[in-house]
């Protein structure tokens, strides 16, 4: 599920299911999320983009610790 703002930027909420009900595990705003075909302890990786400006911001998300936590930030200059 997401909400985009009038500048297409977006809050993701990703839960999953454990002992019969859901748990928030991720939530990030951006541009989009991708969900890539790596994984780590048995979930795939997830990759939210964004950008402010003429900058770009990628960030990917590795589940460790019962939740998604941020493993990588890399922003470029938009040319």
């Amino acid at each position: 599920m997401c909400f985009h703002s009038v500048e297409g930027v977006g809050w993701f909420w990703v839960f999953r299911e454990a002992a019969g009900q859901y748990e928030l595990v991720l939530k990030t705003a951006g541009l989009g999320l991708s969900v890539l075909d790596t994984r780590h302890n048995g979930y795939k990786d997830i990759r939210s983009d964004g950008q402010v400006g003429k900058w770009s911001t990628r960030t990917t998300f590795r589940f460790t610790g019962g939740r998604y936590q941020e493993f990588q930030k890399k922003t470029t200059e938009l040319k």
